[in-house]
């Protein structure tokens, strides 16, 4: 395996399972509604805060553990990261988090040209009034 691709290939499923757990959290929280099964908002915390030390944990030797453009770029600004991988740090990123918000973006009813909605993330079926809709 070349040297570049183990960091760049941990990048992509670190910012994958984030984006996946983070956004599948608040799918599933939508789509039940505050019901008395529902993970609720601290749930939807806990989601994203434990998932993003368990995921920096796991790459952090790695990769460095970014999991953000933001981090990549803050860390290119104060020479701590060497220019030359940015766009590749960057790159894996992004597609890590497309692919990580497919699935989610399905679930919650969004379609090809469509825009997505608060409302439209209740599920198929669901009769249930969005907590976020004013």
């Amino acid at each position: 395996m070349p040297k570049l691709l183990r960091p760049l290939t941990a990048e992509f499923i670190g910012t994958l399972l984030f984006v996946f757990l983070g956004a599948g959290s608040v799918v599933a929280f939508v789509a039940n509604g505050p019901t008395t099964g529902s993970i609720g908002p601290l749930g939807v915390a806990l989601a994203h805060g434990v998932g993003m030390a368990v995921i920096v944990s796991m790459t952090m030797s790695i990769s460095g553990g970014h999991m953000n453009p933001a981090v990549t770029l803050g860390l290119w600004l104060g020479n701590r990261f060497a220019g030359r991988l940015v766009w590749q740090y960057v790159l894996a990123q992004v597609l890590g988090a497309a692919v990580g918000a497919a699935p989610c973006a399905w679930r919650s009813g969004a379609r090809h040209g469509s825009r997505p909605t608060w409302a439209s993330c209740r599920g198929s079926g669901s009769r249930r009034r969005s907590p976020f809709s004013w």
